[in-house]
């Protein structure tokens, strides 16, 4: 059972988590592509990084938000 301390708390808290992670999950391409898009030249294992790293962006990072984002809305939710 929640009291009216934590309820007051908690929630701008899970809706600040909320937020966050739903803009996340909706421009993680963008962030992708503005943090590690492949660019010509340099070492071709620091292209195989960047490369690695902007599918881990743009695949599983929204993935991870999205269950963030479910979760917290859930809390969200059952907290009234």
């Amino acid at each position: 059972m929640f009291t009216f301390a934590s309820i007051q708390i908690g929630v701008p808290i899970l809706l600040a988590v909320f937020i966050a992670s739903t803009a996340f999950t909706l421009y993680s391409k963008q962030v992708a592509e503005f943090l590690f898009s492949p660019k010509p030249g340099g070492h071709p294992f620091v292209q195989m990084f960047q490369v690695m790293a902007y599918f881990v962006t743009w695949i599983f990072a929204p993935i991870a938000t999205a269950a963030i984002a479910m979760f917290s809305l859930i809390a969200l939710i059952s907290a009234f």
